[in-house]
């Protein structure tokens, strides 16, 4: 194996991911493609308190992006509400939940690595009454709402962030390339063509979808979604694979 490896991570990354890797042998070059915009501004926040005061215990949570995590807390800092006690949340594992769990009061119900499998959960363990309130972003997919409303679930749905891409033409290429969201792999395909070897590696099945249906091969995805997951797998496939 030839080192250093050169990888392109297409967000900015922990300092603990950057060393992580440096000590494999990865040089991780980090160039976002993609911002995040907070958009739940005062008629979506009043929205929001409704469904705090009205639904007392029946009320679920859903989110499946830190992102939205991190912009319903923000505007809830503005306005200087702490998490009320009877709300509950389902959400995604890993950084989604730690975030969570970080800066809010408040009882996970259940988690899962991707989409698919929270709906699962969430069919298994919330009866029908309850109300499911869907913190999400302006691309996200409709796997979770789709399902969950086939399935007799009545959700409400709030856009809490906008993901804009944001493509830059890459004068080098990388051995490999971290994505973290379908918009990322669309914002990196937006400006450049994918190098011929280079692996890719995924944060979840949903971007790993969007690198398939875009014909990207091989790709890697994290066993959890989380950056550490992500360098894990770049590790194994350098040393044990592709050497």
């Amino acid at each position: 194996m030839k080192l250093p490896i050169r990888v392109l991570s297409t967000k900015f990354c922990a300092d603990e991911t950057i060393q992580k890797a440096e000590r494999a042998g990865i040089k991780l070059i980090q160039k976002p493609l993609i911002t995040i915009h907070h958009t739940a501004h005062e008629p979506t926040w009043l929205d929001i308190m409704k469904a705090f005061k009205q639904t007392h215990h029946t009320a679920v949570f859903v989110f499946t992006s830190s992102n939205a995590v991190r912009a319903l807390n923000h505007t809830m800092t503005t306005h200087n509400f702490d998490w009320p006690a009877h709300a509950e949340i389902s959400c995604m594992e890993g950084k989604t939940a730690n975030l969570v769990k970080s800066l809010w009061n408040a009882k996970i119900l259940c988690t899962a690595k991707d989409a698919d499998s929270l709906c699962d959960e969430m069919m298994r363990i919330i009866p029908l009454k309850r109300a499911l309130f869907f913190c999400s972003g302006s691309l996200r997919g409709d796997l979770l709402p789709d399902k969950m409303q086939d399935a007799g679930y009545t959700l409400k749905e709030w856009k809490v962030y906008e993901t804009r891409i944001e493509p830059e033409k890459l004068a080098e290429t990388y051995d490999a390339y971290l994505f973290f969201s379908p918009s990322g792999v669309i914002s990196f395909l937006f400006a450049n063509d994918w190098p011929v070897n280079a692996v890719a590696v995924a944060i979840g099945s949903t971007t790993e979808s969007a690198l398939k249906s875009s014909g990207i091969a091989p790709v890697l995805v994290a066993s959890s979604p989380n950056e550490e997951s992500l360098i894990d797998e770049l590790i194994y496939y350098f040393t044990n694979e592709h050497t």
